[in-house]
């Protein structure tokens, strides 16, 4: 009895040190251990601790993984032992969104956790990333999946057998340039499409600092205005970058030889919320320039060409008349229509010719359509007819010579022959300009001497004549004298204005607009000096420093979504929002397109920015809106 009344304090007392010693429980969860390549995993850490100090978590390091989401919960609870104290317990649960950036099998490394000199640390956890990544391209561009060598130089495998590509692999981000025919005839369509592949996801537009160079073709673009960034999942090896297509177009080489699509040159931004969970990037920007794409162009065949020009393509031709009678001396509409696929600006019918009738010479039409990124038109000349004769002519046939690339051959197109009847009496042609003979100036007329001068009258005295009034009486003599001094006060005064405005700090609203304003001149002299490429670059430069002094907020980094997100909110008109658009992604174009216009197209480009800027000036942004 007495060794048992001494053991109860000690047992007591081991009770107590065992109660106060802190607990920590660790639990990982993963939704799933098998996922492909475009899903996401979901990985919950709960770290639950009783007693004692906080606990000092130490998360895994996702390797092979980007953290694409996070979350961080904190609950807290409080239990009664036997009513005599309180005993806090805490509990933190983290919830990781993971992108798998490799395939293969990877492992998400064990968590520690050290609280009061104790460490506990989790099993890691195997994952398999398997299948072949996403989609396919979209129709008429060339297929991301096709495989690359990691580790090329340049040079990988193509998307398609007769095509080109240029890619140097680089472990974080890279470009590939991929063109769908490597060896074309001249004038033929070629797709180039540049993709952009990256490690880790997108935050925000790359910066175009250098368009593909493109000497030598005639470009079109085929993504359109509302081409939005979307990623496709691709492997290179065992390692997942989302891939990006940032420039898709047709290109029609405008002479044979070696051409080059020259390599783009861009900037990312590659910082994020989640830079200290998913694996620690130190770079804010990462720059990256492609590799360069030489196509082989053909020319055309010699055997069998037919003279003359030949429209490379495939082609349809009609003509018709807006009236098959006429009377001598009225006019007639002669319409002659091209429809097919290929570089319909390239498209010329010859002007008839035919005894009796005149031709003036013709109005063009253009309408350029890219159905599933293939360039097709319809060109339209109009020719205005003068009857001069009586009688019944023949119209045609109109001819067209083609080369369909296909099919590697010529082919001779003609529209049916039209009839045209001419009644009444001949009409004369226009006589041509002559030059005005001169008038013969009139012969005088016989005069009689005295007819001939007229004699001044004859005075007999001299007089000398005074002004009644002397200058310095005159009203306008104080004036005079004050004139030169008011002047010189005029001219110091507004010397000294301009130099105190100079000197006034300007606002970022002032700046703003005069960047535009400078940015505006810049642009009026490019386009009078032909000279595409720097007009479009200034003009998209003078839309956004007009767009930032209105707004008062920087607008170049944004996307054309997001811009057009911020102009909504500010209670821009729908109108102005779409011209302001499709002005921003013209010049964003026009910049690297060898077929921009040129001369007096540049000068209805001046006006056109003019005006927007002028609307731009009357436009009173509103607050932005919550969003």
């Amino acid at each position: 009895m007495r060794r048992s009344a001494l053991a109860l304090p000690a047992l007591a007392c081991l009770l107590l040190a065992t109660a106060a010693r802190a607990e920590v429980q660790v639990d990982v969860q993963v939704d799933r251990k098998q996922i492909s390549a475009n899903d996401q995993l979901t990985v919950r850490i709960e770290v639950q601790s009783e007693g004692g100090s906080s606990p000092d978590v130490q998360l895994p390091d996702f390797a092979g993984f980007q953290v694409v989401g996070r979350q961080v919960q904190r609950p807290m609870s409080f239990s009664f032992n036997f009513g005599s104290r309180a005993v806090m317990r805490s509990s933190t649960i983290y919830i990781f969104r993971l992108q798998p950036t490799q395939v293969g099998k990877l492992s998400i490394g064990p968590v520690q956790v050290k609280q009061d000199g104790q460490l506990y640390t989790t099993q890691p956890v195997a994952i398999t990333v398997a299948g072949h990544p996403g989609a396919a391209a979209p129709q008429g561009q060339a297929d991301p999946n096709a495989p690359i060598a990691p580790g090329a130089p340049a040079a990988a495998a193509s998307a398609q057998p007769q095509g080109a590509d240029g890619a140097s692999v680089d472990a974080t981000a890279f470009l590939r340039t991929v063109v769908d025919k490597a060896e074309p005839y001249v004038g033929e369509q070629v797709n180039v499409t540049v993709y952009l592949y990256l490690r880790q996801r997108l935050q925000s537009a790359p910066q175009v600092e250098k368009e593909p160079g493109v000497d030598g073709f005639w470009t079109r673009d085929l993504l359109g205005p509302d081409h939005k960034l979307q990623g496709r999942r691709q492997a290179v090896g065992n390692t997942l970058y989302t891939v990006y297509t940032l420039r898709h177009f047709a290109a029609f080489p405008l002479r044979e030889g070696e051409l080059q699509i020259g390599p783009m040159k861009i900037v990312i931004d590659t910082s994020s919320v989640f830079d200290l969970f998913g694996g620690g990037r130190r770079q804010s920007s990462l720059a990256r320039t492609g590799v360069p794409v030489t196509l082989n162009v053909k020319a055309l065949p010699g055997d069998g060409r037919p003279p003359g020009p030949v429209a490379v393509g495939q082609y349809e031709l009609a003509a018709e008349l807006d009236r098959r009678q006429a009377v001598a001396g009225d006019a007639v509409t002669l319409t002659a229509r091209v429809r097919g696929r290929g570089n319909i600006q390239t498209v010329s019918i010859d002007t008839p010719r035919v005894a009796g009738l005149e031709f003036l010479d013709p109005q063009t039409k253009d309408l350029v359509e890219t159905p599933n990124d293939v360039v097709m038109g319809t060109r339209e000349q109009r020719w205005l007819i003068v009857a001069r004769e009586p009688g019944i002519h023949r119209i045609g046939p109109l001819t067209l010579a083609t080369f369909d690339p296909k099919q590697e051959r010529y082919k001779l197109i003609q529209s049916a022959p039209l009839n045209l009847e001419v009644v009444g009496t001949a009409s004369a042609a226009a006589p041509a300009a002559q030059q005005p003979s001169p008038t013969p100036e009139p012969k005088p007329e016989a005069h009689s001497t005295e007819d001939q001068h007229q004699w001044a009258p004859v005075r007999t005295r001299s007089g000398l004549r005074r002004a009644p009034e002397l200058l310095a009486e005159g009203g306008f003599f104080g004036w005079a004298l004050a004139l030169p001094p008011l002047l010189f006060l005029l001219v110091a005064g507004s010397g000294l204005w301009r130099r105190r405005r100079a000197a006034r700090p300007r606002s970022p609203r002032e700046r703003a607009d005069a960047a535009a304003q400078e940015h505006l001149g810049q642009a009026r002299t490019s386009a009078r000096a032909g000279d595409a490429a720097a007009f479009h670059g200034a003009a998209e430069r003078a839309v956004q420093a007009k767009l930032e002094a209105l707004l008062g907020e920087p607008v170049t980094s944004l996307t054309r979504p997001e811009l057009e997100r911020l102009l909504e909110a500010r209670a821009m008109s729908r109108p102005l929002t779409n011209r302001t658009l499709e002005a921003l992604q013209q010049a964003d174009f026009a910049r690297f397109a060898s077929g921009s216009a040129g001369g007096e197209g540049l000068d209805s480009e001046v006006t056109r920015l003019t005006q927007l800027l002028g609307e731009l000036d009357r436009f009173e942004p509103g607050a932005e809106e919550a969003r």
